[in-house]
């Protein structure tokens, strides 16, 4: 179990992270949000290697390693970077750490710290993985030179803003094959425009967030619905937008809520 307190001062620590920038951000277009940051660059690389291989695991189990691109950015002295890139390479991923990606990349970036503690012995730490698509968790350890990391339990976790919950019988997804489909956005009512969308597409559209977004500009998506759905939502959120969209495969719906 998590103590009340401890929970409170990871949070905290990770927001006063998050907006001081204090996560190693670079100038460059791809790496700017992406920079991985490690604060904890003193711990012997076997108590890292542990760390990597578990984590790496993580990323395996929620994500598919043969059909998965991970965009991954950290500083060349960073052994839990180097670790973290091996392990995730051992279990299959590509990885790709250009600036200008020509291809579909999940970015990826960890925030690694720890906590003052007047435990000399034992001190507190975190991780936090954060991904493109959405996703990101924040893992705390107790940590100790002779054992190493120990996992005390998860402070936050936020899901993905786009998931595709799939039918084993069907296919990926109706559209998928062709590339001859437009999907288009302009100016206007976002509810009724994903409504349209869905009906095209023979889906429902189940709308649960508390109110409709009004669209300021057109925008042209070509390819599958599930590709352009995603686009979109991944487009809005880069704005600020908090939608959250599951598409349930096989039954059809297309569900969209709010944080």
């Amino acid at each position: 179990m998590i103590s009340l307190s401890l929970r409170r001062t990871v949070l905290l620590l990770l927001a006063l992270a998050l907006l001081s920038g204090c996560a190693a951000k670079t100038h460059r277009p791809v790496m700017e949000s992406w920079q991985a940051y490690n604060g904890m660059s003193d711990v012997p690389e076997e108590h890292m290697q542990s760390l990597a291989e578990l984590t790496a695991q993580r990323v395996a189990d929620r994500y598919p390693p043969g059909r998965t691109t991970i965009g991954l950015h950290y500083r060349e002295f960073d052994k839990f970077g180097s670790l973290f890139e091996a392990q995730l390479r051992e279990k299959g991923f590509s990885i790709d750490s250009t600036e200008e990606p020509e291809i579909e990349v999940l970015q990826c970036s960890y925030l690694m710290d720890a906590i003052a503690s007047p435990d000399q012995k034992t001190k507190a730490s975190y991780l936090r993985l954060k991904f493109s698509d959405g996703y990101s968790v924040n893992h705390i350890y107790s940590y100790s030179s002779e054992a190493g990391f120990f996992e005390q339990g998860v402070a936050t976790s936020t899901e993905a803003l786009f998931t595709l919950v799939s039918s084993n019988s069907a296919q990926l997804e109706p559209y998928e094959a062709s590339e001859d489909h437009t999907w288009h956005i302009q100016p206007g009512s976002l509810k009724k425009q994903l409504s349209e969308w869905a009906q095209k597409a023979k889906y429902q559209l189940v709308w649960k967030a508390a109110h409709d977004f009004e669209m300021q500009a057109n925008a042209t998506f070509k390819g599958s619905f599930y590709g352009a759905v995603k686009r979109l939502f991944t487009r809005m959120n880069r704005s600020g937008n908090s939608l959250r969209v599951t598409l349930y495969q096989q039954n059809s719906v297309l569900e969209v809520r709010e944080d």
